[in-house]
C-alpha cells in the first residue's frame, strides 16, 4: 500500500520560522469533482474470509490568535495547518484569474481524506463532539444488501485539550488533539452468496468533492543577525481546499453492476425519446447533453469494472467450460507475468484462519516551543508583556481581572513586568456545541531579543499538524468442512491492494462459489413411469429420486434439502404435494444415506377439478440445499388430467333404517332427497327393490318417472347448493301416488345412478334401507325412572324421557311433554321441551326451578280424538319419523327434595384407648350410594380377639371400616358404631373428623349428634357436635382431627354408640310388622313438613297413608288424595307394612297443651303428640270458652264414649311363640291406660262443638316411648 496521490503544501525553510498561511484576498475557484475512486478493496476466497483496511490519523493544534508585536508591527501567527491542504500527482486544476467555475473528474486518483480543518478550534471542537456522538456511519447506496458487509465506520474520536502556559504560567493557552479512526471490509458470511468471493464480493469505495482553489500568502518571521531584530517574511503559494465531501459511497460488484445496468435503461430511454423531438428544439439539445452526461457516467463506472482484474477472472469461471481460459493465460493476457510482480501461492481448507496485514505511516506533525528569551547587551532589564484575550461559549457570566508582578514567583528575570487581564464572557451560539476562541498579544520592547524555536527555556512544546497510519490486509478463513482452497496473491496495480485468484480446483460449499467444484451437490430423477391420464379428483403420483453427488463425504454429517414447486414455473397454480406436504419438504442425504425417494402428488386447480374434458399442464419441481440455494437442480414434469371417475349421487332420505308409516302417503306424498358433489351430472334414474320374507331381496327396478335429466319437471326439483364447501346438488324427488300404491308394509332398498357429461356412470351406488312400518313408538325408559319405586323416582336435575323409535322433534312441547305440580292445585309447570335425535330423548326443563319437596305427574300425550257434537277432532300427541303416534299416553310422578342434588361429604372416626388407635374409619354419602351393602362399602378386615376396633354396622350388624349412604337428600342419616376390646379401666378418647363442607354455617345438614347407649339398649348420653369447632390444619385449611368424646371402660367388650346428621331434629321409633300388616300410628312432635312423603315416604316403600276424615265418613288416601292429606300432629293415620322399618320425622318437639277439634260427631282417629306417654283420665274436654272438664266427667255428661282403641300388632315371632292363634287386633284403652308415644287411637265423642286437650303437665315418664 503506498500513501501517494498528493504532498503538503506548506514547505517551510529551516531559516524561516513558519506562523501560519493567510488567503491573499482573491475570490476562490470552486471546481465540481463528483467521483473519486480512492480504492478496491478486493475480497479473498472463502466464506469466512475478508479483506480490511484500516485508516488512522491524529490532528494536533493549538490556539487561534496568536499575535507577535515586533518593530510596532502586529504579526497574526496562524499555526499550520489550519487546513488540509493537498496538490494531486499528475492532475492540473485550471488557476487563471477570473475563470469560472469548472468541472473536473479525477476518476481514480487521490487516497482516502478526512473533514477539513477550520481556523479555529471551534471546529475540531464541534467534528470530534458530533462525530463521537454519531459515530459516522456511511452505508452504501444501491446496496444489494444494505447495512450487511459492506460499509465504512468512522470510529469514535477523542479529543484531549492540554493547557500550556510560558514557564508553567497559566495563561489560556489550549493543546488539543483530534484522533479520527476508519475501518473498510469486505462482506464475508454464510447468507451473502451473491457478494461474496473472488470478483464478487469486492469493494469500492470513492467520494464527490467540491474544491476551493485559492491563491494565499505563507506568513513568518526571520531573526535578522545584522540588527538583532525580528523581521516578517512573506511568500505567495497557490493551494487548493476541499470545501465539501459529497456522495460518498461503497460499493460492492452487484451494486456497480446495478448502476451500470440502470444507467443503460435510462439512456435507451432517452434514445426512444429523442426520436420523437425534433432536432432543433431546446429539449432535444437538453436531453442529448443528458445523454452524453449519463454515456461518460456509464462508461466511468464500466470503467472500474474493467480495470478490475478479480472481476474479469470471475467472469471468465462463469463461462462454459470449453471458453473458459486458464489463470496463467489469463494473468499472462493481463500483463501480470510481464511485470515481474511478487505473487503468493496459499492453499487453505475449513477450519484454520490465515491472517496478513501490513502498515504504512507519516507524520506531518509540526512543534512550537512556547519558550521565549529576552536578552540584552548591557542588561537584562528587557521589558515583555502579554495580554490574554478569550471568549468563551458557556452557560455563565464571568468576568476577572489579574495583574501579575513578575517577582511573584513566575522564575522570571527581576524587572521583568508581566500583566495578565483575563475576561471571560458567556454566550450562546446556536447550533455550536463547544465554540471556544482564544487571544494571546505579546509586546517586546526595543531592544528586546526573541527566538521561535527550540531551546531551552521558559515552557515546554506545543504540537501542530497530523500523522497518518493506513492498515490494509486480509484474513483466509472457512468453516465448512471439505472446501478446499488454492489462491494467488498479487498486489493490484492499479490501486496497490491485494489481488487474489482463485485456481479452477478449488471446492466450495455453503455458499459455493462460481467457478470451483461443488463440496455439496444432489440429483434427480423420476423413477416411476408417467405416462398416461390421471383423474382430476384423484390427482396425479410421481416417485422422484434424489442423489448425493457432492465431494464432501462425511460419515457423521448429513446435508439438508428441500422440494419444493417454484411458484414462477407453476402458472396454472397446481397444487403439488411431496410425501403428502404442501410446500418446502426437506430430505437429509449423507455418505451412508446418498438416495431418498420421495413421492410427488399433484392436483389440477380447484377452478379445473369440475372439468369432464381432457386437460394437460405444465410445471416444475426444484430440490436446493438448505443452507446455499446456488445447488439447485430443476425437474420439468407435463401431467394430462381427464374426468376417469364415475359420479356419485348419494340418497339422504329417507335415511337408512328410517321407519315410514303408510299413513304418511295417504296425505303427505313421500319425498326422495339425493345429493351429489359431481357438477358435471348428466342424468340420475332411482330404482328400489324390496325384500322378500325368506330375506332374498328382489332384482332392481326403476322407479318410473323418478329420473332427472338436466332440467327441472313435476316430478324432481333441483337446488344448486353453490355457497357450501365442497358445491353441491340437492335434488328432490316427489313419489308419484302410481308408485307409491304399490308399497306394502316392509324392507326396501332405493339407490340413484348418476351419470355424468363424460359418459361415467356409477355401477355400484350406495343404497338406503328403509322400513315401511305401522309399529307405534313407546316409552323406553325416563328420568326419573318411572319403573323405580316412588321413594327412588326423586328428579336429579334432569327431567328426560327416551323412545324406542325416531320420534318426530317438532311435536315435542310443553303441551305433549307436560307437568303439573300435585301439591299445587295440579298447577302447569311452564318449561321448555327439546329433543336429541341422536339419542331419540325428549327433555323438560322447568322455567322455574321445582318446589323443594314436590310432587309432580308428566304426561307424554298421544293422539286422541274428541268430538264436538257431531264433529270429531284429533288433538295430536308426539309421533315417530314414520309417522306413527305414541302407542299409549304416557305418565308417571316423581317427586323432589329440598335440592336436586345433596352435597357429598364424609365423617372419619377415631378411637384409642392410650396404646391401641383405630382410625380412618368413615361414614359418608355419595351419589349412587346405596342403603345396603355396594361397591361403595369397605367390610372391616378380620381383626384378633384382643385388638380393639371401631366399626360400623347395618341391620344384620355386619361390620364395615367405610359405609357410604345415598346422597338423597333425606332429612336424617344414621350410622350405628361399636367400640370393640377396649384395654380395661382405660380412658378411651373418640376423636372425629368432618370433611370441609360439614364445618361450614350453610350446610345443609345442621343438626349433628353423638348417641351412647348402655348395654340395654337405652340412651345413656348425648352429645351435641359441633362441626365449626373442630381443628383445621393452619397451611392448608382443612379440618383435623377433633376429640369429641372420652369414657373410662368399666370393663365391658363393646360399647355402642349412634352418630346422627340430620337437617332438622327428629324423632324416631321401629315399626314392626304385625299378621295384618297394617299400622295404626301418630307422630309425636309437629313435623317441618307436613306432605306425608317427606317425612316418611323415604322409610315405608310403597308408602300409602290413610286419613280418616270423619266429616266424610271414610279416608283420603295419599298419594290418590294428594294435598287432601297431611301429616299432623295430635291426629292417627294407618299405613300398611311389607317388613319391618325404621322411620323418623323431623320436627319440633310439643312441650304445650295440645287441642283437637271435635266439630263432627262419630269416631276419630287421634294421637299422642307429646314424645312421653299421657294418661287417658288426664285428657279434658271443653266446650267453647266454658271452663274444662276431666275426661271422666265428659264421659259422664254424654260427650265422649269412654272407651278408647288401637291396633295392637303381633309379629311374626310372637305369633310363633305363642300357645294359641294370634293376630292383629284392636285393644281397649281406658281411663285408666296411657296414650302411648307413636301410637293411633279411635275416640268417640256423642256431641260436637267440643275441644278435646291434651296437658303437657300430665306426661309420664317414658315407657316404651320414642327415641329421640
Amino acid at each position: 500500500m503506498r500513501i501517494a496521490g498528493y504532498t503538503q503544501s506548506n514547505k517551510v525553510e529551516d531559516t524561516v520560522t513558519v506562523l501560519g498561511d493567510v488567503a491573499e484576498g482573491s475570490v476562490a475557484k470552486i471546481v465540481s469533482v463528483p467521483m473519486v475512486n480512492y480504492l478496491v478493496l478486493h475480497d479473498p476466497p472463502g466464506d469466512g474470509s475478508y479483506s480490511f483496511f484500516d485508516d488512522s490519523m491524529s490532528i494536533k493544534g493549538m490556539v487561534v490568535g496568536l499575535q507577535i508585536i515586533s518593530k510596532d508591527m502586529r504579526i497574526p501567527v496562524y499555526p499550520s495547518p489550519w487546513r488540509d491542504e493537498r496538490e494531486v500527482s499528475g492532475f492540473e486544476f485550471e488557476k487563471e484569474s477570473g475563470s469560472e467555475t469548472g468541472f473536473k473528474d479525477m476518476y481514480d486518483k487521490g487516497l482516502l481524506g478526512y473533514k477539513d480543518s477550520h481556523p479555529t478550534p471551534g471546529w475540531f471542537a464541534l467534528a470530534s463532539v458530533a462525530e463521537l456522538a454519531a459515530g459516522d456511519m456511511i452505508v452504501g447506496a444501491n446496496a444489494a444488501v444494505p447495512g450487511a458487509g459492506h460499509l465504512l465506520q468512522l470510529a469514535k474520536m477523542g479529543a484531549k485539550g492540554t493547557i500550556m502556559g510560558v514557564n508553567g504560567t497559566d495563561v489560556g493557552l489550549v493543546q488539543y488533539e483530534i484522533t479520527p479512526n476508519r475501518r473498510l471490509e469486505t462482506p464475508s458470511g454464510d447468507t451473502l452468496p451473491d457478494i461474496l468471493g473472488v470478483g464478487k464480493g469486492d469493494v469500492y469505495y470513492g467520494e464527490g468533492w467540491t474544491l476551493g482553489l485559492q491563491n494565499k500568502y505563507r506568513l513568518g518571521i526571520r531573526f535578522d543577525t545584522s540588527t538583532s531584530t525580528w523581521d516578517l517574511v512573506t511568500d505567495e503559494i497557490m493551494t487548493y481546499d476541499i470545501l465539501e465531501r459529497t456522495n460518498q459511497y461503497i460499493y460492492t460488484i452487484r451494486d456497480i453492476e446495478k448502476i451500470v445496468e440502470d444507467l443503460g435503461k435510462t439512456i435507451a430511454d432517452i434514445e426512444e425519446d429523442l426520436k420523437e423531438l425534433g432536432t432543433e428544439t431546446d429539449e432535444y439539445k437538453q436531453k442529448v447533453q443528458e445523454k452524453i452526461k449519463l454515456i461518460k457516467a456509464k462508461n466511468t463506472w464500466q470503467y472500474l469494472l474493467n480495470n478490475n482484474l478479480a472481476y474479469q477472472w470471475n467472469k471468465n469461471l462463469e463461462k462454459n467450460e470449453g471458453e473458459r481460459v486458464s489463470l496463467d493465460a489469463f494473468l499472462e493476457e493481463n500483463g501480470l507475468k510481464d511485470m515481474d510482480m511478487d505473487n503468493e501461492t496459499l492453499i487453505f481448507s475449513a477450519g484454520p484462519k490465515f491472517e496478513y496485514s501490513r502498515n504504512i505511516s507519516v507524520d506531518h506533525t509540526i512543534c512550537f516551543s512556547s519558550d521565549i528569551f529576552t536578552e540584552s547587551a548591557s542588561e537584562m532589564g528587557s521589558v515583555w508583556s502579554a495580554y490574554i484575550d478569550a471568549y468563551v461559549n458557556a452557560y455563565a457570566d464571568t468576568y476577572a481581572n489579574a495583574y501579575v508582578q513578575a517577582e511573584a514567583g513566575l522564575g522570571w528575570p527581576v524587572g521583568v513586568d508581566v500583566s495578565v487581564n483575563a475576561g471571560v464572557q458567556a454566550g450562546v451560539q446556536p447550533g455550536v456545541i463547544i465554540g471556544m476562541q482564544m487571544g494571546l498579544q505579546m509586546s517586546l520592547d526595543s531592544g528586546a531579543n526573541l527566538s521561535w524555536g527550540t531551546g531551552v527555556g521558559l515552557g515546554g512544546e506545543w504540537e501542530s499538524g497530523y500523522a497518518a497510519k493506513q492498515s490494509v490486509g486480509f484474513v483466509l478463513h472457512d468453516d465448512d468442512i471439505g472446501d478446499n482452497f488454492t489462491t494467488r496473491i498479487y498486489e493490484d496495480p492499479r490501486w496497490g491492494t491485494p489481488l487474489f485468484f482463485q485456481e479452477q480446483g478449488c471446492i466450495t460449499s455453503d455458499p459455493w462459489e462460481a467457478g470451483t467444484n461443488k463440496a455439496v451437490d444432489v440429483t434427480m430423477e423420476l423413477t416411476k413411469n408417467t405416462d398416461g391420464t390421471f383423474d382430476y379428483q384423484d390427482g396425479a403420483h410421481y416417485k422422484v429420486k434424489l442423489t448425493y453427488t457432492g465431494q464432501r463425504k462425511l460419515q457423521s454429517s448429513s446435508i439438508n434439502f428441500l422440494l419444493y414447486a417454484p411458484a414462477v414455473d407453476n402458472k396454472e397454480n397446481l397444487t403439488v404435494r411431496f410425501n403428502g406436504y404442501e410446500g418446502h419438504y426437506g430430505v437429509e442425504l449423507s455418505k451412508k444415506g446418498p438416495v431418498a425417494n420421495v413421492v410427488v402428488s399433484v392436483w389440477p386447480p380447484e377452478i379445473d377439478q369440475k372439468n369432464s374434458e381432457e386437460k394437460e399442464y405444465s410445471f416444475v419441481i426444484g430440490v436446493s440445499e438448505d443452507a446455499d440455494d446456488q445447488i439447485y437442480r430443476f425437474l420439468p414434469i407435463t401431467v394430462k388430467f381427464a374426468d376417469l371417475r364415475a359420479p356419485r349421487a348419494v340418497i339422504i332420505a329417507p335415511y337408512a333404517g328410517q321407519r315410514v308409516s303408510p299413513a304418511l302417503f295417504a296425505e303427505n306424498p313421500f319425498k326422495i332427497q339425493v345429493v351429489s358433489s359431481d357438477m358435471d351430472i348428466a342424468n340420475i334414474q332411482l330404482q328400489i327393490r324390496s325384500k322378500q320374507p325368506d330375506g332374498v331381496w328382489e332384482p332392481w327396478r326403476n322407479l318410473s318417472g323418478m329420473k332427472w335429466e338436466g332440467t327441472n319437471t313435476a316430478v324432481v326439483t333441483l337446488f344448486e347448493r353453490l355457497d357450501r364447501v365442497p358445491p353441491r346438488y340437492e335434488f328432490t324427488f316427489h313419489w308419484t301416488e302410481v308408485e307409491m300404491s304399490t308399497l306394502g308394509v316392509g324392507e326396501y332398498s332405493l339407490q340413484a345412478i348418476a351419470t355424468d357429461k363424460a359418459g361415467n356412470v356409477d355401477i355400484c351406488p350406495l343404497d338406503v334401507v328403509f322400513l315401511v312400518d305401522e309399529s307405534k313408538p313407546s316409552v323406553l325408559c325416563s328420568i326419573p325412572d318411572y319403573q323405580a319405586s316412588e321413594a327412588e323416582r326423586i328428579y336429579r336435575g334432569e327431567l328426560s324421557v327416551l323412545f324406542t323409535d325416531d320420534m318426530r322433534a317438532t311435536d315435542f312441547t310443553d303441551r305433549t311433554f307436560s307437568c303439573v305440580d300435585l301439591l299445587d292445585n295440579n298447577k302447569k309447570v311452564a318449561g321448555y321441551v327439546s329433543y336429541s335425535p341422536a339419542l331419540r330423548k325428549a327433555i323438560f326443563v322447568p322455567i322455574v326451578l321445582f318446589q323443594p319437596y314436590g310432587f309432580y305427574r308428566v304426561e307424554i300425550k298421544t293422539d286422541t280424538e274428541m268430538t264436538v257434537g257431531t264433529t270429531t277432532t284429533i288433538e295430536q300427541g308426539v309421533h315417530d319419523l314414520a309417522g306413527n303416534p305414541l302407542d299409549n299416553a304416557f305418565m308417571w310422578t316423581f317427586r323432589t327434595k329440598d335440592a336436586p342434588f345433596e352435597q357429598v361429604w364424609s365423617i372419619g372416626l377415631s378411637v384409642t384407648d392410650g396404646i391401641d388407635l383405630d382410625g380412618n374409619n368413615i361414614a359418608g354419602v355419595e351419589f349412587g350410594a346405596l342403603d345396603g351393602t355396594d361397591e361403595k362399602d369397605a367390610p372391616s378386615v378380620p381383626g384378633m380377639a384382643s385388638q380393639m376396633r371401631v366399626s360400623y354396622l347395618d341391620r344384620q350388624r355386619q361390620e364395615f371400616d367405610r359405609d357410604t349412604r345415598p346422597a338423597d337428600g333425606r332429612l336424617s342419616h344414621h350410622w350405628f358404631f361399636v367400640i370393640d376390646n377396649a384395654k380395661k379401666y382405660a380412658t378411651i378418647t373418640l376423636s372425629w373428623q368432618p370433611s370441609l363442607l360439614l364445618t361450614k354455617n350453610n350446610r345443609q345438614y345442621q343438626v349433628m349428634r353423638l348417641v351412647e347407649f348402655d348395654a340395654n339398649n337405652n340412651v345413656t348420653n348425648n352429645i351435641t357436635l359441633d362441626p365449626t369447632k373442630v381443628n383445621t390444619n393452619q397451611q392448608t385449611g382443612d379440618p383435623e382431627l377433633t376429640e369429641i368424646y372420652t369414657y373410662i371402660n368399666n370393663g365391658e367388650t363393646s360399647r355402642y354408640f349412634r352418630l346422627d346428621v340430620q337437617k332438622v331434629e327428629f324423632v324416631a321409633k321401629s315399626f314392626k310388622k304385625g299378621s295384618s300388616g297394617w299400622k295404626f300410628f301418630s307422630v309425636p312432635v309437629t313435623p317441618q313438613r307436613a306432605e306425608p312423603f317427606v317425612n316418611l315416604g323415604d322409610d315405608i316403600d310403597p308408602f300409602k297413608l290413610y286419613e280418616y276424615k270423619t266429616d266424610l265418613g271414610g279416608y283420603k288416601i295419599y298419594p290418590f288424595d294428594i294435598g287432601e292429606v297431611s301429616l299432623q300432629t295430635r291426629y292417627g293415620y294407618w299405613t300398611r307394612l311389607e317388613n319391618d322399618v325404621e322411620v323418623d320425622v323431623g320436627g319440633a318437639s310439643n312441650f304445650n297443651d295440645m287441642s283437637l277439634e271435635l266439630n263432627t260427631v262419630g269416631w276419630h282417629a287421634i294421637g299422642n303428640p307429646f314424645i312421653l306417654a299421657v294418661n287417658v283420665a288426664d285428657l279434658e274436654v271443653r266446650e267453647g270458652t266454658s271452663a274444662a272438664v276431666s275426661f271422666a266427667q265428659a264421659v259422664s255428661a254424654g260427650l265422649l264414649e269412654g272407651t278408647l282403641y288401637r291396633w295392637d300388632i303381633v309379629t311374626k315371632d310372637e305369633a310363633y311363640m305363642s300357645e294359641v292363634p294370634v293376630s292383629d287386633s284392636y285393644e281397649v284403652a281406658t281411663s285408666a291406660s296411657k296414650l302411648e308415644t307413636w301410637e293411633g287411637y279411635w275416640l268417640k265423642n256423642y256431641q260436637a262443638e267440643y275441644n278435646a286437650y291434651h296437658s303437657s303437665t300430665t306426661m309420664c315418664g317414658n315407657s316404651n316411648g320414642g327415641d329421640t
